[in-house]
């Protein structure tokens, strides 16, 4: 819910994505091995830019697929009506 939250307030914002994700495995890996090199926050940015990108086009292709149902249950329900 919170992870929500702030990728809400940074939605438009591809630097601030990149930031929570670099931070936020930085801080993971800090706190599982007690230390972090900094290449490994410019790939937590990295990957997760990537995964919103990813996520997003699946959010899309979902709606796509829901008006696609929708359209096709409007086409069917006007056959039957026909018959």
């Amino acid at each position: 819910m919170l992870m929500t939250v702030i990728i809400s307030m940074f939605k438009s914002n591809k630097k601030g994505i990149f930031l929570i994700g670099g931070l936020g495995y930085g801080l993971l890996e800090i706190l599982w091995r007690g230390r972090t090199h900094w290449s490994m926050l410019l790939t937590g940015g990295v990957c997760f830019i990537a995964l919103y990108k990813l996520f997003e086009k699946a959010e899309e292709t979902a709606l796509d697929r829901y008006d696609t149902l929708v359209e096709r249950a409007k086409t069917t329900n006007k056959e039957v009506t026909v018959l």
